[in-house]
């Protein structure tokens, strides 16, 4: 379907919203399903995100455009996810 390189905002479990200044997604349909699914990786310098994710956390995650996904951030920042 597309990339996406920029700002996103992340929401934590406890509703917490982080501004998260660089990230990049492969965003992909699965032509059998219709699942669309998004990969990628946050830059997680801003140590307020780091620790708000914890180890490795769900969290939604929405592009300037307002579309998003659920996404599972690992502690280096990559991410998978299903959108929403």
């Amino acid at each position: 379907m597309g990339t996406y390189r920029g700002s996103a905002q992340l929401e934590t479990a406890d509703d917490s919203e982080w501004q998260v200044r660089d990230m990049t997604v492969r965003i992909r349909t699965d032509r059998a399903t219709g699942v669309v699914s998004w990969e990628g990786r946050l830059e997680l310098a801003d140590a307020d995100v780091r620790t708000a994710l914890g180890e490795s956390a769900e969290a939604v995650l929405r592009l300037p455009d307002g579309a998003g996904a659920n996404v599972r951030v690992q502690p280096d920042g990559a991410f998978t996810g299903t959108a929403i």
